[in-house]
């Protein structure tokens, strides 16, 4: 049997075993079909040696197990589930660790408390095996929203608001960065995204090609200018952070001085990218070659095992903390240069970090957050969890020509975690009715607990491959609720696509709280929507 169509299979009866009704692609079966899924627990920790990765977790939509202790004398485990409307849950298990699949479903959104005691063989309890407080999230329901605009005009109306933005147009005469707009400390990211939107838009708008060229072409001159020198150990890599005015007290300016001697290696991956799209959309070699200098350059920093070092030294590469990062970008930029472009010499570098994803990565479960504002090098193991790390790879692996049975089982696992910890289906309201956030919405990390554009566009590339992999409606469904939020989120006058989707009042994206590399994801994520429903069709 073919791996599609075993998953499909596996899928469809978990549907009709766990709540009788045989998929389909209606609200209601799609919906049974989404809670059948949360009632099996994710990489429960203790089964075929898989570490507790949810120690520092405080929200679960899958059924949870936890790291409890053995209690002496104890025969078995009661746990007692206690939502705070004060209803109650109660099951026995042979184990402190069982995961709360018996009851899970049950369990309505809210605060909960779980407390596991052990018992002898007379049911008087010996001791207390753990205790635990989290939320149980809310679930996914299917429903007939549609979005306030069209998939494909809701993109090209965010990368519209960014090609207005005053930073942006100054490249049009510029090839040094305007300052006002400060993120554009951050070189490799907002600027290497800066030429990614000014391609799209040259290449979807034709009125607007010469102007967008402009401003693509001198951005990335730009970051031909900052790039390390050949010869160099980072040769033909622009700097992760650009030089930031001294008198501005703007958080992107103080992290890009305090960091101003490293650098995070998967940011590289994005000028590499912005340079691939230049030579799609001039022909110009150069732009290619200067891509392949910045893919050789993964390959010799890489280390023997195939892993990267999350930050490292600027000028000698050497590593700075103790993290490794998660290299999906990294992946789905070397594998267009091999596949588009037929860089072949970077296959060896594939092979490599495929090999210590497989045998180390996965195994730990550590999807560490590796954000270039934050001041972090060392963490401590599963304090800092995000989706950026995981969607990205699951997206690569779902994509390759021909996923191995591994490859798609640890795509599903990266998946299910993205949506378990950072997607809110829906969210409490205030004591007048009222939520904080358009819904459903992404949350970026556990740093930083705020519902962001590109995380939505980043969990939906998961599901967007999963839907192409094996054409599973509930995929289809989650990705399409969450980019109609986007929708709802988004300036219907100016275009804009907020960063954050949380309400806070007064807040001025236009400076600030405006990522204007969230915004490219955000409008790839609604093309690549609006892509699929039209050949489906």
């Amino acid at each position: 049997m073919m791996i599609r169509e075993f998953l499909l299979t596996v899928s469809a009866m978990a549907v009709i075993s766990c709540s009788g009704v045989p998929e389909g692609n209606n609200d209601e079966d799609l919906t049974a079909k989404a809670a059948a899924e949360y009632a099996v627990p994710l990489r429960p920790g203790g089964v075929d040696g898989s570490p507790f990765w949810n120690i520092h977790s405080t929200r679960f939509t899958y059924a949870p197990a936890f790291d409890f202790s053995v209690v002496d004398g104890a025969v078995t485990y009661r746990f007692r589930v206690t939502h705070e409307n004060g209803e109650e849950y109660v099951f026995e298990a042979e184990s402190p660790i069982e995961s709360l699949s018996s009851v899970w479903n049950d369990v309505a959104p809210g605060n909960v408390t779980l407390i596991v005691e052990g018992l002898d063989a007379e049911g008087k309890v010996k001791g207390v095996a753990g205790e635990r407080r989290f939320v149980r999230a809310y679930p996914f329901v299917a429903n007939e929203e549609v979005p306030a605009r069209g998939y494909r005009e809701a993109a090209l109306k965010a990368c519209l608001y960014v090609h207005n933005m005053p930073a942006v147009q100054n490249w049009k005469t510029s090839k040094v960065p305007d300052m006002s707009y400060p993120y554009n400390a951050y070189v490799c990211k907002i600027i290497g995204a800066t030429v990614r939107t000014e391609c799209l838009l040259a290449r979807e708008l034709p009125h607007l090609k010469d102007d967008a060229m402009a401003i693509a072409l001198n951005a990335a001159e730009y970051l031909v200018m900052m790039a390390q020198a050949e010869k160099t150990v980072l040769e033909g890599w622009p700097p992760t952070y650009g030089v930031a005015p001294d008198d501005t007290d703007s958080h992107p300016a103080k992290v890009a001085r305090l960091n101003a001697g490293k650098m995070m290696v998967l940011e590289a991956s994005v000028p590499g990218e912005a340079y691939l799209d230049l030579y799609d959309a001039t022909g110009d070699e150069v732009w290619k070659e200067r891509a392949r200098t910045i893919a050789r350059t993964f390959g010799k920093i890489q280390n023997q095992d195939g892993s990267w070092p999350t930050r490292i030294d600027r000028y000698t590469g050497t590593r700075i903390g103790q993290t490794n990062a998660y290299p999906g970008h990294i992946l789905r930029f070397l594998r267009r240069c091999v596949e588009q472009y037929q860089m072949t010499e970077a296959q060896a570098t594939i092979d490599k970090a495929e090999q210590y994803i497989s045998e180390i990565a996965m195994k730990a479960f550590d999807l560490t957050g590796q954000f270039e504002d934050s001041l972090y090098d060392v963490l401590e193991p599963y304090s800092n969890l995000t989706n950026f790390t995981g969607s990205p790879y699951a997206d690569y692996l779902l994509t390759k020509k021909d996923p191995t049975e591994e490859d798609v089982r640890n795509a599903m696992d990266l998946i299910r975690l993205s949506e378990d910890q950072f997607v809110h289906w829906d969210y409490p309201a205030d004591s007048l009715g009222f939520k904080d956030r358009v819904t459903p919405c992404v949350n970026e990390q556990y740093m930083f607990e705020v519902p962001i554009d590109a995380s939505t566009a980043d969990v939906c590339d998961g599901y967007l491959s999963l839907y192409e992999y094996n054409k599973d409606p509930l995929a289809l469904a989650k990705a399409t609720a969450l980019l109609n939020a986007l929708t709802r989120a988004q300036d219907p006058v100016t275009g804009q696509m907020p960063t954050s989707l949380q309400y806070t009042g007064g807040r001025d994206q236009n400076a600030e709280d405006f990522w204007l590399n969230c915004s490219w994801w955000s409008a790839k994520a609604l093309l690549r929507l609006d892509s699929i429903l039209n050949n489906d069709k």
